[in-house]
């Protein structure tokens, strides 16, 4: 039998206490309580994105030694080109999968997914850090590197950060404009150093990692948190439900009528491994095996890719 599509849900359609957020929390601190070297450790998960040893905030000597493929699972983030969407699209899905089998080792719902914040909707509240996530939330989601602001459920975004004008772009790719994915990277595998980055990326990706990773000046000094580092974003438990929007934002632009890349450039010459939360021989991905969410592997949809 095919395995049932589970549905990633709006975290604004969702209370504080409903079970997707409650079970997330209780996953993550089971995840963090997991030396860095497992993989399925909110660490390792974290340093797949990037890591940097001297930049880690929970460095152990018990760390030591890194691993030996660290260079092959580690520091692998695609930024500035047009791998960035099907990358951490490959990324998402195997930290979700080992979220869910935390879940139900705890007696969660078997259907967990996570969910994701669209800030661009046009209530105002939606721009404010979701109640689960700020301080004096009893769910375990909420980590003071962040804006000071965000975190006590203020107003912390620029009045353009959260703009959608990416959505008006026709093509993936650019050619001679920016396009909505990114344009062909030189050298595939770069770590984010395409020459340039897909509408996507810039509006809202960076801008909500920025606002969320600035806190107010205190005492004169800029402390950034967690979302303005390439190492230490995916510790925050925002970072995954802010990918989740921007990998919907993907699924409504195709619904819209555009196409991704078809050249096998983009397709299949280039994979990525990963370990799977079943534990086993890790799993080599290609963007062919990622732009259909509700084929094999992914098994996903989102409760809303209307065009807004």
């Amino acid at each position: 039998m095919p395995r049932p599509i589970r549905i990633r849900r709006s975290v604004l359609s969702l209370k504080p206490d409903d079970p997707i957020l409650t079970s997330y929390g209780k996953a993550m601190a089971a995840m963090q309580a997991k030396p860095l070297l497992e993989p399925t450790s909110w660490r390792y998960q974290a340093a797949i994105h990037d890591y940097v040893r001297s930049d880690d905030p929970n460095a152990k000597s018990t760390d030591l030694p890194l691993p030996s493929d660290s260079g092959t699972f580690w520091r692998q983030c695609e930024h500035h080109g047009w791998f960035f969407l099907p990358w951490h699209r490959m990324y998402l899905h195997h930290f979700e999968m080992m979220v869910l089998a935390e879940v139900m080792k705890q007696g969660g719902p078997e259907d967990w997914a996570l969910p994701y914040w669209n800030y661009s909707a046009p209530d105002l509240n939606a721009k404010l850090l979701p109640a689960a996530f700020q301080q004096g939330s009893t769910t375990g989601l909420f980590i003071p590197e962040r804006n000071q602001n965000a975190n006590s459920g203020h107003p912390f975004f620029d009045p353009d950060d959260t703009n959608l004008r990416c959505l008006i772009e026709g093509t993936f790719d650019g050619g001679p404009n920016q396009g909505f994915g990114g344009s062909r990277t030189a050298n595939p595998k770069n770590h984010g150093g395409g020459p340039n980055e897909g509408a996507v990326e810039s509006f809202p990706h960076d801008t909500v990692h920025s606002g969320l990773g600035a806190p107010p000046l205190t005492g004169g000094v800029n402390q950034n948190g967690f979302m303005r580092s390439f190492t230490r974003a995916p510790l925050d438990p925002i970072f995954w439900v802010h990918h989740c929007n921007i990998d919907r934002l993907w699924e409504v632009w195709v619904k819209a009528g555009h196409s991704n890349p078809t050249s096998a450039d983009w397709l299949t010459n280039v994979s990525w491994q990963f370990h799977t939360a079943a534990g086993g021989p890790p799993l080599s991905m290609t963007a062919k095996d990622v732009v259909d969410t509700r084929a094999s592997p992914l098994f996903y949809m989102y409760d809303d890719t209307n065009m807004p």
